[in-house]
Parts: C-alpha cells; sequence; structure tokens
C-alpha cells in the first residue's frame, strides 16, 4: 500500500499552480464587451473593440446618425435608427430617399441621353431623380410638369 502524504508547502504549491493556470486562460473579452456585433481583440490588460460600420464607440455603443448626409431628396425628412434611416416623403413624393416623383397631367418622365431626351415612365412609377429623371410637358402642353401642362 502507497502512503500519500501532503503537506503545506505542497498544497500551497498547488494552490499557486492552479490559480496561474487559472489567470492565463481569463481574458478582457471573456465578458464579451463589444455590443452590436463589435469584435473583442484582448490589449495587456484591456481590449480593443472593432466595430461593424455604421457603429462605432469604444464598445460599440453609438450609431452614426445617416441623416447628417441629408440623403432625404424633395423636403422629405430623415428620421435616424439604429444602423440606417427612414425618410417621410410629403405628398404624391415616394421611395427610399423621396427619390420618386410623380409627373403632373399631360406630362412625362424623361431622362436625357447623348441622342436626346428617352422616356422613362413605366406603369406610372414616377421620376427617379436619382438616377436624373425628369419632368417634361407633353408635346403641345406648357406649364409646370410637377403640377399640371396645358394645351398650348
Amino acid at each position: 500500500m502507497m502512503e500519500v502524504l501532503f503537506s503545506p508547502h505542497l498544497v500551497l504549491t498547488l494552490m499557486a499552480c492552479a490559480f496561474v493556470i487559472h489567470a492565463a486562460v481569463d481574458s478582457p473579452c471573456d465578458s464579451q464587451p463589444c455590443l452590436n456585433g463589435g469584435t473583442c481583440h484582448p490589449k495587456s490588460d484591456s481590449f480593443h473593440c472593432v466595430c461593424p460600420s455604421p457603429i462605432f464607440g469604444p464598445i460599440c455603443n453609438r450609431d452614426i446618425n445617416e441623416c447628417n448626409n441629408q440623403p432625404c431628396l424633395n423636403n422629405g425628412t430623415c428620421k435616424n435608427r439604429d444602423g440606417s434611416f427612414k425618410c417621410m416623403c410629403p405628398g404624391a413624393i415616394w421611395g427610399p430617399t423621396c427619390n420618386r416623383v410623380p409627373c403632373g397631367g399631360n406630362a412625362k418622365c424623361v431622362v436625357e441621353k447623348k441622342w436626346g431626351l428617352e422616356d422613362r415612365l413605366i406603369n406610372n412609377d414616377g421620376c427617379n431623380q436619382k438616377t436624373h429623371q425628369f419632368c417634361i410637358c407633353e408635346n403641345g402642353f406648357e406649364g409646370n410638369p410637377y403640377v399640371n401642362c396645358t394645351a398650348q
């Protein structure tokens, strides 16, 4: 039969080794300090968060205000959201950035090409101002093509 002896010295040594092993496993990133999908990178006694766009801040807790770039056209009102924005469009204007404008009566949507103007209105879906489309009065009519064109 083998006898196992424990001394206070041996117990303290084993406890110290366990602490060193445990301390080496712990990382400042273990608590997952980076929010909103941020990636934690440990530093000596700290951490650094790499944030996905448009999130920023020391722990990825701040959102860029996309409305600062004034993305809404045609007097649309911008509402900032986490990671995005929403345009509130006035009247009959619509589209993600209030870029779709209906043409008035007796008017049509066109885009300027090298060879002249080309009709763009399909299924009355409005002129897309982001692609440089605009309204003009039909032949034989005049006036404001965004409101109404009347016979000449």
